[in-house]
């Protein structure tokens, strides 16, 4: 079996044999139409009938075989080609002309007009033009009459004007064939990359919903396995945090699991600023202690921004609770005149403990990469016109979000946002 890498050079050997099988066949068929012309006297079309002494008919096929030789390489080298034509036309013209030889030289002028460069198409259509007027020139000089010069000028431009005027045009259709090809293929690319970067964002979509659908569930998990764990007896409260947890985690990624398969848009639950109490009292059973404080307008929130909102709380409780379990939470929710969602999320920092924990369970494992909280965060502002802020403050963890109520071009929405001197503090 061919190795798939040598397809292309074995194309390009097909296609120069192809090129090269047609250049013979219409040597070949030159050569057989010319031998006919001179077979039934279609000789010395230019020599005067007064000439006492006209050659042989046979004597014309030396520039015949010139010229077929040089159809041979006429797509190789057009220029020289014609050059090598003009040479043996001019031989043919002086034993009296053959209408096979003018055959000949047509070809090639149309040759120069498919194959060669552009500059060398444009100085040879100057040279017929000039060619063309040197003839009628010439006729008027030998014959000295009106209808010699037509005659004269129509035959030159019949037999070099002609190929290279049809020559061209046959050139810029095949060049706008071949634009379109490469416009469509562009565009076949383009629907590709499209659909990738279409898949690559659904993707994306789906680990972040994810991410907060099952994230604070199997932190509570292992906050409390390890509280269970690290106790003689196991403490019943923390145990039922983490059934619950376990069957939590479960329905969601049940529901997941079914709109993937359905088609559907994913949007685990509770995922709004709207379902704040169901948040919040889930962060209770994870054993925080969450204050909300709400100041401004209770108005419904724009869709948008009541799901970016939710999400944002949602996480942050979740990163404390992992975090920072037992400690204390303040929620903040303020709509500012600007018509601006202020979201503030204050976490305490972690209790000690009072039973002892072995080492090896010290720290809870981690269940997700680090940061990766925080950048869900800042996409879920993001994708509602805000900005996100998120570190440590003193003995505190800050998550401070300002989100857009209305659309608004400002060009710096960070302008009022509480600075909090943060990093991209893993949490």
């Amino acid at each position: 079996m061919t190795d798939v890498m040598t397809l292309p050079t074995l194309w390009g050997r097909r296609t120069m044999l192809g090129e090269r099988g047609r250049d013979v066949r219409d040597a070949l068929f030159l050569a057989a139409v010319g031998l006919l012309l001179i077979a039934v006297d279609l000789v010395g079309v230019v020599r005067p009938a007064s000439d006492p002494e006209p050659v042989g008919r046979w004597w014309f096929a030396l520039p015949l075989a010139g010229l077929c030789a040089l159809v041979l390489v006429k797509r190789r080298r057009p220029l020289l080609a014609l050059a090598g034509g003009v040479a043996m036309l001019a031989l043919d013209l002086s034993l009296g002309g053959s209408t096979g030889s003018v055959l000949g030289f047509v070809d090639l002028v149309l040759a120069v007009a498919l194959y060669a460069g552009r500059g060398a198409v444009r100085r040879v259509e100057v040279a017929v033009g000039a060619a063309v007027v040197a003839s009628a020139v010439a006729a008027f000089v030998v014959v000295g009459s009106a209808s010699a010069v037509v005659q004269a000028g129509l035959l030159a431009f019949a037999v070099l004007g002609t190929p290279l005027w049809w020559g061209s045009d046959v050139r810029r259709q095949s060049e706008l064939v071949r634009l379109q090809a490469a416009r469509a293929d562009d565009a076949a690319r383009l629907t590709v990359l499209r659909e990738a970067d279409a898949t690559r964002a659904a993707r994306e979509a789906v680990a972040a919903d994810l991410h907060d659908a099952l994230a604070g569930d199997l932190a509570a998990i292992a906050i409390h396995s390890e509280a269970a764990l690290s106790v003689a007896a196991a403490d019943p409260s923390s145990l039922s945090v983490i059934r619950s947890s376990s069957t939590s985690a479960l329905t969601h990624l049940r529901e997941m699991v079914t709109l993937l398969r359905s088609g559907e848009s994913p949007e685990p639950a509770p995922s709004r600023l709207s379902d704040l109490d169901d948040l919040v009292g889930g962060a209770r059973e994870r054993g925080l202690c969450v204050e909300v404080t709400r100041r401004g307008g209770d108005e419904p929130l724009p869709p948008a921004v009541d799901r970016a909102a939710g999400r944002i709380v949602a996480e942050a409780l979740t990163n404390a609770a992992k975090h920072a379990p037992g400690a204390s939470v303040r929620v903040v929710l303020e709509v500012t005149p600007g018509r601006d969602l202020l979201v503030e999320v204050v976490s305490g920092s972690r209790p000690r403990r009072v039973a002892a924990t072995p080492p090896d369970l010290a720290t809870p494992p981690d269940l997700a990469a680090p940061g990766v909280g925080v950048a869900l965060m800042r996409e879920r502002a993001a994708s509602a016109g805000g900005v996100l802020d998120a570190g440590p403050a003193g003995d505190t963890w800050v998550v401070r979000a300002r989100l857009p109520l209305v659309a608004r071009s400002d060009p710096d929405l960070r302008s009022g946002v509480a600075a909090v001197s943060v990093g991209e503090v893993p949490r």
